[in-house]
């Protein structure tokens, strides 16, 4: 079984994601404040356009300055993207 915390578009904090030039790519610095890095980032994401559990890998293209750019498309078939990854959530939301 594969653990994975989906990635919102919108959030109260950014998480990172964002549509560059139809094109799914993380922005790392607003994703390393919410998820921590463990594992390759190349091989840890991976996308869904439907409400079903079957989630594929995301197909990684270049990474560009701060960003990752993937070949994955933002939108199919007029569904946009579920993106997940298996990069644990930080503990960013307790309080002291």
């Amino acid at each position: 079984m594969l653990s994975v915390y989906q990635v919102d578009w919108v959030a109260p904090m950014n998480e990172g994601l964002w549509d560059n030039a139809g094109r799914i790519s993380i922005h790392l610095p607003h994703f390393k404040q919410i998820f921590t890095i463990e594992y390759n980032l190349k091989n840890s994401f991976f996308v869904s356009y439907d409400d079903d559990l079957c989630i594929e890998p995301m197909i990684f293209e270049y990474i560009a300055l701060n960003d990752i750019v993937f070949k994955t498309r933002v939108f199919q078939s007029g569904r946009r993207a579920s993106v997940f990854t298996v990069q644990p959530l930080k503990n960013i939301y307790c309080e002291d």
